[in-house]
């Protein structure tokens, strides 16, 4: 069996007696939380105090928009394009812009023109000099000449054979109808016993080879005339195309004099004297003049 043991406690107000006696407790027990459990209190009422205050200023996560109810207005709702007009604050710069780049690159020998002078299309603007472009230029001009050379050279032989041809064919001819009077001239005397039947035979003989020998002869004609027909158009392609390289290979040369592309204002120009440039290296700008434009960035 259990024993409770009470002690009586005096009435309010009053000592009791020994080393026991009541402490009163306060209405909001604040007084007996440790100091880190007060600490977390505060910041906790302080974390809702700031989300309370953020929750009535956005609303809740929804925007407004304040204005004055003077410069509301109101009307049906209907379909139509919605007008939005967005302030920009825009640069104003050429319409058009013409970069000049190195070709195949160099080194600069003179600057003709600065940044502000005004161009015409052609102009020259700056000169390069490239010793390798024109060791190459020079070694490729070789390679074309020789070979522009030898086509010429296959053409005036196709003309020649032609012409041989065509020179042999009448020669027989000739020989056909001089052998055939000599032949009808002999015989005529031979028949009479005024010339040996050798000499009549050894121009009949001749005859023969030369009636025998025309044929061969047109045929070898018309074969060298359908040669001829079939191989000059191809030369003269080749030969068009070869002077066509050659005029490429001396553009070259020709590039390292720079020449405004058009009309206008050099508006970007900064080159010094033995500066070496690489090939595709941005030289100037030109700006023609066909008007100015505002550029601005748009969200």
């Amino acid at each position: 069996m259990d024993i409770i043991e009470t002690t009586e406690l005096p009435p309010q107000g009053q000592k009791q007696g020994g080393m026991d006696r009541q402490i009163p407790l306060g209405k909001w027990p604040w007084s007996v939380l440790s100091p880190g459990a007060k600490l977390a209190l505060v910041a906790t009422l302080s974390v809702l105090v700031i989300l309370l205050l953020l929750f009535f200023i956005l609303g809740g996560g929804t925007r407004t928009l304040r204005i004055p109810l003077n410069q509301v207005t109101s009307a049906t709702v209907e379909r139509g394009v919605f007008h939005d007009l967005i302030p920009l604050r825009a640069n104003v710069v050429p319409r058009d812009t013409v970069y000049v780049d190195a070709m195949d690159g160099g080194r600069v020998d003179r600057v003709l023109v600065q940044a502000g002078d005004v161009v015409e299309a052609g102009q020259p603007m700056i000169v390069l000099s490239n010793t390798n472009l024109a060791l190459q230029v020079i070694q490729q001009e070789s390679q074309l000449n020789q070979a522009i050379s030898q086509l010429q050279q296959n053409e005036i032989s196709l003309e020649q054979n032609q012409l041989a041809n065509q020179r042999s064919l009448a020669d027989i001819d000739y020989n056909l109808i001089r052998l055939q009077r000599a032949a009808k001239r002999r015989n005529d005397l031979a028949t009479r016993g005024m010339l040996s039947v050798e000499e009549r035979d050894t121009v009949t003989d001749e005859l023969a080879y030369y009636q025998k020998l025309r044929p061969i002869q047109s045929e070898s004609g018309q074969r060298q005339s359908a040669l001829y027909e079939r191989l000059l158009p191809e030369i003269d392609r080749q030969l068009q195309n070869l002077r066509g390289n050659l005029t490429v290979v001396h553009d070259k040369l020709d590039s390292l004099v720079v020449r405004a592309p058009v009309s206008g204002k050099v508006t970007a120009l900064d080159l010094k004297v033995g500066e070496n440039l690489g090939a595709g290296q941005r030289l100037a700008e030109v700006t023609p003049d066909t008007g100015m434009k505002l550029e601005a960035d748009i969200d």
